[in-house]
């Protein structure tokens, strides 16, 4: 009998045959259960928890808040090697900031704010970590400081971005805070077969709650 059948057997008599969802870090080829029949490349889609746009797949971590510099390593953890590209989210388009804002409307009800990688490089300048690209046609979704009690002239100090949601506009945009802050933050990986962490036959499986089918015997 398979490592997997075994696991499930187990889980299954302590749990009195209920849906089995569990933490684990173990070597299971779970492909096959996260990316379709087979792992095929074709049809590669995002990780259970994790949500697709374009060629990336997004977490969003709820819990617990970070700085900049620890959430920024959390993402990096899902790389498999040097060439893989996980990160904080880059955003790069307005219709990638169009994704996350219509996510954030839907599933963040109490406006927390949330980590992204771009830092600012100089006082007119900021740039993606994730990717290196510079956020460019954006500038329009920065908002006030003024309207949490803060000076607006104090934000060249502020080198980080998070989204937030603006009370006046009734809208998520941009600002700027200090890194040392904690907060909830978003994590992007590309979908290439070379970037995802759980591929066919690597035996690796994601970080987090992963559901265990019943295996065929």
């Amino acid at each position: 009998m398979e490592a997997s059948a075994i696991l499930y057997n187990m889980f299954r008599r302590i749990f009195k045959n209920k849906t089995l969802t569990f933490e684990f870090l173990i070597a299971v080829d779970t492909t096959r259960y996260e990316l379709g029949a087979g792992g095929d490349p074709v049809k590669l889609k995002c990780p259970r928890n994790w949500e697709k746009f374009q060629d990336s797949c997004y977490k969003f971590t709820r819990s617990p808040p970070k700085k900049w510099d620890d959430a920024r390593e959390l993402c990096q953890a899902f790389r498999h090697n040097d060439q893989d590209r996980a990160d904080l989210a880059s955003v790069d388009t307005f219709e990638e900031h169009r994704f996350i804002t219509d996510y954030l409307n839907k599933n963040d009800p109490q406006h927390r704010r949330w980590y992204i990688s771009t830092r600012q490089e100089n006082q007119n300048q900021w740039i993606n970590q994730g990717d290196l690209t510079p956020m460019l046609n954006l500038q329009d979704f920065f908002l006030s400081s003024n309207e949490w009690g803060e000076m607006e002239q104090a934000d060249y100090k502020k080198d980080y971005l998070v989204y937030a949601f603006s009370l006046n506009k009734r809208q998520w945009g941009f600002q700027p805070v200090f890194g040392h802050e904690e907060y909830l933050y978003i994590c992007e990986v590309p979908i290439e077969v070379g970037d995802l962490p759980c591929r066919q036959q690597s035996g690796h499986v994601w970080y987090g709650t992963v559901m265990v089918p019943e295996p065929s015997v």
